[in-house]
């Protein structure tokens, strides 16, 4: 298996190492920010000043294509996520009354919840992820290359050492 890098641990770095480990590579994850999501949600939400993730403070709504790879691919998330206070909402409910039932009706639920409740959720299970290394305070620098064509990515600069990574 490889040994992979990540550089930032937002949502999709966190769901990217989180799927990476879980499939038995060798993770590590550098994020420049000390912080992360997870203990003090309404805190995170209201106060937690971040220039570069602008979206940070939106609500987001996931489609039912998005929660059915939840569900069957990080069921824990899923239920950290619910527990955490996500919603799930029947694409029908604005009707008063449900259309007649047509298979793979059941599957039509958005989840509606705040960026960091999915954060912190996905931290949650990296954390629980013993092959996936979380890197907090660590500003990547650059990357190391192999020479030939097309050079290739050794690994990653932090400060004055390299991580290697493939």
């Amino acid at each position: 298996m490889a040994r992979v890098a990540i550089i930032g641990s937002g949502i999709s770095g966190l769901a990217t190492a989180l799927m990476l480990g879980r499939r038995g590579h060798t993770v590590t994850l550098f994020e420049q920010d000390a912080r992360e999501a997870g203990d003090h949600l309404d805190e995170d939400f209201h106060d937690w000043k971040r220039p570069r993730v602008p979206q940070a403070v939106q609500p987001h709504s996931f489609l039912a294509p998005v929660r059915t790879v939840l569900r069957a691919e990080a069921p824990d998330v899923y239920a950290d996520l619910l527990a955490r206070g996500a919603r799930e909402y029947h694409d029908f409910d604005w009707f008063g009354e449900h259309p007649s039932y047509r298979a793979g009706d059941e599957d039509l639920v958005t989840l509606r919840t705040r960026r960091i409740v999915l954060e912190a959720a996905l931290t949650a299970a990296v954390r629980r992820e013993a092959s996936v290394d979380v890197r907090r305070g660590s500003r990547v620098s650059g990357l190391a290359f192999e020479d030939g064509r097309p050079p290739r990515v050794t690994g990653v600069r932090v400060g004055g050492e390299t991580h290697p990574a493939e």
